[in-house]
């Protein structure tokens, strides 16, 4: 996992690669998503269990932290 920040930029990258080694970039306005962005750091960095679902360009529209990875949620609960 790597964490891309620039001063100069609004948007921080993050560079994760899965346990089986491709790797996949993902972006985020840290500015207009601070909690977003401070929670995933923090797990990140903490080495917590992360999916990132994103739109278009890899910009991060949902991030689910510290969830079983056999597990899917949906809008109608865990499955």
């Amino acid at each position: 996992m790597k964490i891309v920040d620039s001063d100069a930029s609004v948007y921080v990258n993050f560079v994760i690669q899965t346990r089986e080694g491709p790797r996949y970039c993902a972006q985020m306005d840290a500015r207009r998503r601070r909690n977003r962005n401070a929670l995933l750091r923090m797990a990140l960095e903490s080495g917590r269990t992360v999916m990132l679902i994103s739109g278009i360009n890899s910009y991060v529209r949902t991030a689910v932290i510290g969830m079983d990875p056999h597990m899917l949620a949906s809008d109608s609960g865990l499955h």
